[in-house]
């Protein structure tokens, strides 16, 4: 009998009256319910409980291992095309030095997309290594 069960008997032997009022049988059924309800929820914290437990047992083992190489995970994903703008920005001058530069044949040549003018970030990268290399 769980201790809910057994406040409810104590009261109810506690109480002596020979025959229960109108009021008390309903007070009796109301404090029934109580306590199957707090029963009830007893049982379910104890299964909450336990699912913490297995959840904090998955979670330490997680940690433990060691984590997978996120190249192997996650394909490749190509990176975008640059704008004038971003060349700009990587190379710390105007997009109007861009766009001269590459009047001048001083860039690496860029993809013309119907008008507009990218270049693949690795491109951009290496030409910046060689400039980096002939300096020394």
């Amino acid at each position: 009998m769980t201790w809910p069960a057994r406040a409810l008997a104590a009261a109810q032997s506690d109480s002596g009256a020979s025959e229960p009022s109108a009021q008390h049988t309903a007070t009796q059924r109301a404090t029934g319910a109580a306590v199957e309800l707090l029963e009830r929820l007893a049982e379910h914290q104890a299964e909450a409980a336990k699912i913490a437990q297995e959840l904090a047992q998955i979670l330490a083992t997680q940690v433990a291992e060691p984590a997978p190489d996120e190249r192997a995970c996650n394909p490749v994903e190509p990176q975008p095309f640059l704008t004038v703008a971003d060349l700009a920005e990587r190379l710390n001058v105007a997009p109007g030095t861009v766009r001269r530069w590459r009047r001048q044949s001083l860039l690496p040549p860029g993809i013309d997309l119907g008008g507009v003018v990218r270049w693949r970030p690795e491109v951009i990268e290496a030409w910046i290594a060689e400039r980096e290399e002939g300096a020394r």
